[in-house]
Order: C-alpha cells, then structure tokens, then sequence
C-alpha cells in the first residue's frame, strides 16, 4: 500500500470511528459502554433501571438490568464491578446489600426522559 493510500485509509478510518461514536450518542440508541469516569450519578429508579447522569454536557443514559434486583431499591445505592474504566453491557452492579446484577442495556435518553424517570422514584428515594 503506497503511502498516499495508507494515509487515505486512516483518514477514513478515524471519520468512520467518530462517527460511530456520534452516532451512539444519539437519543434512543443503544450503546454497548460508556466510560466511568464521566459519570456524575446513578440514581436508582427502580428493581429493573437505573439512570445515569454524565458529567454536564454529557447527557443522560438508562441503564436496563438484565433481572429485578430489588436491593438496589432498598439499599439506595449502586457500585459498578468493572476492571476498566468502561461500564458496558454485561457488566454487573452491586447494591450495597452485596445482591449482584447484570447490565442488560445501555440506551442514550433525553433530558425529558430522565425528568420523567426521576418522577417514577418511590417518595423518599430521592
């Protein structure tokens, strides 16, 4: 491969991967991993949900456990068991009542979204 080809190549290589990455950032598509150090909360919505604020100007996303896992509802808290510093799907949460659960999916929501699941919160959750 000439030079001028390889070049070529990478230059379409790195446009395709970033927008691959717009492209899962959209509202409503599914993301296989975000990266932890840009999340700022995880509120606990219910057995099954958990939503994600990222540091501002991130947005939001919601996280769908692959089971109910109602400890992370009576414990209030969540801690996530990855050794990179990505949480992706198939990864597992920790309520602090040690009960382990599967990461279904991630999905990328909107404000709205995220005001309307921090409605459905129990009183007393928030």
């Amino acid at each position: 491969m000439s030079p001028g080809t390889r070049a070529l190549f990478l230059a379409a290589c790195l446009v395709s991967a970033s927008s691959a990455a717009i492209a899962a950032d959209r509202v409503g598509e599914n993301q296989m991993c975000i990266m932890a150090n840009y999340i700022e909360d995880t509120p606990v919505i219910d057995a099954h949900t958990i939503l994600v604020r990222m540091n501002p100007g991130r947005g939001y996303k919601r996280i769908d456990l692959a089971e109910d896992c109602p400890s992370l509802v009576d414990d209030k808290q969540v801690a996530f068991v990855t050794s990179i510093n990505r949480l992706c799907v198939r990864d597992v949460v920790k309520s602090a009542g040690k009960q382990l659960c599967t990461i279904a999916k991630i999905v990328t929501i909107g404000e709205d979204e995220a005001r309307e699941l921090m409605s459905q919160m129990t009183a007393g959750e928030r």
